[in-house]
């Protein structure tokens, strides 16, 4: 490879590190070698300049997991090195497992300016990120995570809020976590009262109208509960973890985590039983609703689907229980 020539739009340097990053996950799954296959992109014209340039798919020998690159061969170097995402090789390979690829943050390209001001806003987001998401992980507690929420509210100010379509940083892990677990602190600093209060109330519970009664009292309570909340939770002897956004895992403790654990599984599990009996619509309609924006939002809504039944009941309709089998 050529110094002075960018692979990918990265660096030589930058490049190998990625393919070293690569060659390491094969290692760890198992790989002793990569067996390679000829072929070209078989993507249209039309969509891709690449169309019908050559390259390589490189699988594990024990894996088979793979990777696809096109190469561009000057007189003596490669001129360049990138993914193809339509590759298609001479020969058939069976069983194929997980394609993996280069990827590469903005920052990481060789034409990004890395200013000062950037390097500042960079070194703060690691060593931030650092303090929360350790190895081993760390045990927290409510007071904690938010200690260090309100400590780097300035740094999150100064980097901007995070913004899934925005390109991938360096700085990106901190802001998508500290988005997340300042979402979390205003929820339970807001919701823990009327938590405990439904969790003691949960516990008297007898009759389904009583279950129903309190999902339609405490929705307001559940609705609002970030998604890492609302499906990310487990526990596991007095500790809860939470998976937040499939990047990162952190475990908690405390009272405040163990009632919002309690609460939310309570209500999410009790919810689903009777949407299953109640709920208005078979899985053709339930998805054309979903697909419509302005439905969203009353599908897991128990009361709407009461209340559906209840004004067609008033005009001599009546529908079934149990019309929808699989979706919750």
């Amino acid at each position: 490879l050529d110094d002075a020539k960018t692979y990918q739009d990265a660096s030589k340097e930058v490049f190998l590190e990625k393919v070293e990053e690569l060659f390491l996950a094969h290692k760890n799954s198992g790989d002793d070698y990569l067996i390679s296959y000829s072929g070209k992109c078989g993507a249209e014209n039309s969509r891709c300049d690449n169309c019908g340039k050559t390259g390589y798919r490189f699988v594990g020998n024990q894996s088979n997991n793979y990777s696809d690159f096109i190469f561009e061969i000057g007189r003596e170097t490669v001129s360049d090195i990138y993914d193809c995402s339509r590759f298609e090789t001479a020969e058939t390979i069976e069983n194929l497992a997980s394609q993996a690829s280069l990827d590469f943050d903005e920052d990481e390209k060789a034409y990004f300016v890395k200013t000062p001001d950037y390097l500042y806003k960079v070194n703060a987001a690691g060593k931030a990120f650092a303090e929360i998401s350790t190895t081993p992980p760390q045990l927290l507690d409510f007071e904690q995570l938010s200690y260090w929420v309100n400590k780097h509210a300035v740094l999150s100010e100064r980097i901007g809020d995070f913004d899934i379509f925005e390109p991938i940083m360096k700085w990106t892990p901190f802001v998508r976590l500290y988005s997340d677990l300042k979402e979390i602190k205003e929820y339970l600093n807001l919701n823990f009262k009327p938590i405990q209060n439904a969790n003691e109330e949960y516990k008297t519970l007898q009759t389904e109208q009583h279950y129903i009664d309190w999902i339609i009292k405490n929705y307001a309570v559940f609705d609002p509960a970030p998604s890492d909340l609302q499906y990310g939770l487990t526990l596991e002897n007095s500790v809860v973890s939470c998976k937040i956004d499939n990047h990162t895992t952190l475990f908690f403790h405390g009272q405040e985590f163990l009632e919002a654990y309690h609460f939310l599984k309570n209500y999410e599990t009790k919810n689903a039983e009777l949407l299953k009996k109640y709920c208005v619509y078979n899985e053709e309609e339930y998805w054309e609703k979903w697909n419509d924006n302005n439905f969203k939002d009353d599908l897991s809504n128990l009361n709407y689907h009461l209340q559906q039944r209840d004004a067609l009941s008033k005009i001599g309709v009546e529908i079934p229980f149990y019309i929808i089998k699989n979706r919750f």
